[in-house]
């Protein structure tokens, strides 16, 4: 049986919105709002298969090498460069 480990961590976020994280045997639901370095706000929504390991979601850029946390509808991905 594999083990997945999922990160929802809001205590130093940009704003006081918590994300909805929800999960199935089979998908991880996320729902929420983040605030980019330009001070713009973006709704980010999506849902990824359990065990899916071709996603890039908590892995690094291998060009920048910020954490990418999210897909972003303004670019390919929200990433934090922490």
């Amino acid at each position: 049986m594999a083990t997945e480990l999922v990160l929802g961590d809001n205590s130093y976020g940009r704003i006081e919105l918590g994300s909805q994280l929800a999960f199935t045997d089979d998908v991880t639901t996320v729902r929420a709002t983040t605030q980019l370095d330009d001070g713009s706000r973006v709704r980010i929504a999506y849902e990824r298969a359990r065990g899916d390991h071709n996603s890039p979601l908590g892995r690094r850029d291998r060009d920048t090498g910020q954490l990418v946390k999210a897909p972003c509808p303004r670019d390919d991905t929200c990433c934090f460069a922490g």
